[in-house]
């Protein structure tokens, strides 16, 4: 996927003033949140909807409450990640997407049925949720769970993508 270093650093910015909100303590109050959320994620958005235009609108904030409204939008990411991974020339040789804070690993499954040429880790802090979902759906042999934190991430591994969802 080509690199876009003014994307990055609206990313950067939108991010590091997101984390700035958190610090001064404005989470617990709903309407400084979505103002603040509208107001640095709004270049984000626009950027985004040139580049992968048809993402779902919605004004709910996830939760278990809201999985079903979010379900159009993961539709919409996933049919995006296949598009781009599916054509992907990793110049590293390894072709392994990490998908880190999964929970369930539901999502990461889904790509490995689709993205057979792939090595899909799923990472999570707590490997209890993982366990649990294996019981109801089937895991593709390029599945993988791996107990790992995004905040001090153990693994040893390079790899052409790492997708979020939620």
């Amino acid at each position: 996927m080509p690199e876009n270093n003014d994307s990055f650093e609206v990313g950067l910015k939108a991010l590091t003033e997101l984390l700035d909100e958190f610090r001064r303590g404005n989470i617990a109050n709903k309407k400084v949140v979505r103002r603040s959320l509208e107001q640095h994620i709004a270049e984000l958005t626009r950027r985004w909807d040139e580049q992968f235009p048809g993402f779902p609108k919605t004004s709910d904030y996830s939760s278990f409450i809201g999985l079903s409204r979010r379900e159009p939008r993961n539709r919409h990411l996933n049919k995006i990640i296949l598009q781009q991974l599916k054509s992907e020339k990793s110049i590293h040789g390894n072709r392994v997407i990490i998908n880190p804070a999964c929970f369930l690993g539901r999502r990461a499954r889904y790509l490995a049925s689709r993205l057979k040429s792939f090595k899909i880790i799923a990472t999570d802090i707590n490997p209890r949720f993982n366990s649990f979902w294996k019981h109801f759906c089937k895991t593709s042999a390029n599945y993988e769970y791996r107990q790992d934190s995004i905040f001090n991430p153990k693994l040893n591994v390079r790899p052409s993508a790492i997708v979020f969802f939620g």
